[in-house]
């Protein structure tokens, strides 16, 4: 599913090689191995991931296993009932970007988790 994805984003120009992604629910980095892994021809991802999430489990997993130079995971204490049942925030979450800076923003099963 991962791979059909960012093919399809790339095809239609919704993402750029170059592309300021922000993966709003990443779990455990699932679309962002796709973008790791990105070799086609010489064709590789050279642009910025974020991935965002409440399971710090799988925030400080992805945090050693991607390549910190472009792929950024930042773990957000917001409620949720199986992964951050204590929600210690309280308050509408911020996005810790800067204002307009992702090209691409998207989520995946966010709502359904």
């Amino acid at each position: 599913m991962a791979v059909d994805f960012w093919m399809h984003a790339f095809a239609t120009g919704l993402v750029r090689i170059d592309s300021d992604v922000l993966d709003l629910g990443c779990g455990c980095g699932r679309f962002a191995i796709v973008l790791r892994r990105l070799n086609h021809k010489g064709w590789k991802f050279a642009g910025t991931y974020t991935g965002i999430d409440v399971d710090q489990e799988m925030i400080r997993w992805c945090q050693r296993h991607f390549p910190a130079d472009r792929f950024r995971f930042i773990w957000t204490d917001q409620y949720s009932q199986v992964y951050n049942p204590t929600d210690r925030a309280q308050n509408p979450h911020r996005l810790p970007l800067e204002d307009d800076s992702p090209d691409f923003v998207f989520s995946t099963s966010l709502l359904t988790h």
